[in-house]
């Protein structure tokens, strides 16, 4: 699985993403996911110290990623 990176900003504060999970942003996640594996639609929260990421969805191929970066129109 190659890494794929997208995001657009939604605030100065908020960011949308799209990519899979660095142990980081799995352990910024919180209990959201069970396991970090794959891709992940979610929000950034800058105004958190350390930044909050909260979990939308899990997209479960390349191309369900490809799909929704050009709906949400993401680079």
């Amino acid at each position: 699985m190659s890494e794929l990176y997208f995001s657009t900003d939604l605030t100065n504060e908020r960011i949308l993403c799209i990519s899979t999970l660095t142990d980081r942003g799995a352990a910024a996640a919180g209990d959201e996911i069970d396991t970090p594996l794959g891709y992940f639609l979610y929000e950034i929260s800058c105004d958190h110290d350390p930044d909050h990421i909260s979990v939308l969805a899990r997209l479960p191929s390349e191309e369900a990623v490809m799909r929704l970066r050009e709906l949400l129109r993401m680079e």
